[in-house]
């Protein structure tokens, strides 16, 4: 259970549920934090992509495709 909290921690933090495609979306500029929660979510399908718009700074999102996790968290 307490992987479950820091994962719910980073989402709440830095993070959402997507309700159009039921599953987890994570951004941040920061690569510890990044490390950090593609170690606690590996065993989940991800895409991690870095991206540049919004504000200018790079940042990387991490998209979770997991209905029963994103139902979890809902």
């Amino acid at each position: 259970m307490g992987d479950l909290s820091l994962i719910a921690g980073l989402i709440a933090s830095d993070g959402h549920l997507d309700k159009q495609y039921h599953g987890i979306r994570f951004i941040t500029s920061d690569r510890t934090m990044l490390r950090q929660f593609v170690q606690l979510t590996e065993k989940y399908e991800n895409k991690i992509w870095k991206s540049t718009s919004g504000f200018g700074s790079h940042r990387y999102i991490v998209y979770i495709y997991d209905k029963n996790l994103k139902s979890y968290f809902n």
